[in-house]
């Protein structure tokens, strides 16, 4: 419960910085190549002139159980959300 409380601390403090966030689901540690649990899978999009303030907020939420890894930039589907459901043709085919 610990750990998922401060994953949700971080991640409204690395929010409120980003112009744009999404939760991604957490990744087994067999794909991480780690062996602890992931308990936050954050992608932030940053403001090139925040990047700095950014980086010092990530830095401040540093050792409170967590381990808080900085990586990116990220291709700018990490912040797009596509169902996988059917698509329907257009009426016209």
């Amino acid at each position: 419960r610990h750990a998922v409380t401060e994953a949700e601390r971080v991640d409204a403090a690395l929010s409120a910085v980003a112009v744009a966030s999404r939760r991604h689901r957490p990744q087994d540690p067999e794909l991480s190549g780690r062996t602890e649990w992931m308990v936050l899978n954050g992608a932030y999009l940053v403001d090139d002139d925040l990047a700095d303030e950014f980086a010092a907020t990530l830095d401040a939420l540093r050792g409170r159980g967590l381990d808080l890894e900085l990586t990116g930039p990220w291709a700018p589907y990490s912040f797009t959300d596509i169902g996988l459901g059917t698509a329907e043709a257009p009426d016209d085919v």
